[in-house]
């Protein structure tokens, strides 16, 4: 499945890097039968990944928030340390960041609220 590459190919990326990165997810079908072409997920990653990874914290974004409004919980004594945890910070399809109504490029329109479930 597109979603466990996703991860998997975040988590070998293992250099501590707080600049917004994107996966090209390609084409997402919904369950609405809708399928969202050219489709991408922003993340920053956060701290070092262990050599087995089993530190790895994925921390997802809600609607209209982003990773960027997420790393204040982040470091020494917060949400997530990383200085012993690896954190991948998600964003949300939707939020603007990630493959949204506003920066969608595919040849249909973005799905109306409420979103389908994904």
């Amino acid at each position: 499945m597109k979603i466990k590459l996703l991860f998997s190919i975040i988590i070998l990326t293992s250099v501590l890097n707080a600049q917004q990165m994107f996966f090209e997810l390609g084409d997402l079908k919904l369950k609405s039968e809708t399928t969202l072409t050219d489709t991408k997920i922003g993340y920053r990653t956060f701290g070092k990944m262990n050599d087995d990874k089993s530190n790895v914290v994925a921390f997802l974004s809600w609607y209209a928030g982003s990773s960027e409004d997420m790393i204040w919980s982040l470091g020494r004594g917060k949400l997530i340390d990383t200085t012993i945890y690896f954190a991948i910070l998600v964003d949300a399809l939707g939020n603007g960041i990630s493959t949204s109504p506003t920066n969608y490029t595919g040849n249909l329109p973005f799905p109306k609220l409420p979103y389908p479930t994904w």
